[in-house]
């Protein structure tokens, strides 16, 4: 999850990190047979309280603790396939 934390809060592209973060993620774990049961809604509000963070004076690591939460409590193992 630390991708998703750097994608958000690391600005890597002008415009679109937290959409391009949601999507990323969404599609590595699906990739790795995971799956958010988490709303796409839900995930992107997930990545605006990330990006926030920064004005908040959160450091990297605690968010980094949270997108780890977040991964192990909204995720199930999908099926191979």
């Amino acid at each position: 999850m630390a991708y998703f934390n750097q994608l958000v809060r690391g600005h890597a592209f002008e415009n679109g990190n937290k959409r391009i973060a949601v999507l990323f993620t969404d599609f590595f774990l699906w990739s790795n047979f995971v799956e958010f049961t988490l709303s796409w809604q839900e995930m992107y509000h997930f990545a605006v309280l990330v990006a926030q963070a920064g004005e908040k004076n959160i450091s990297f690591e605690e968010t980094k603790k949270l997108c780890r939460k977040i991964i192990g409590e909204f995720t199930m193992d999908l099926p191979k396939r």
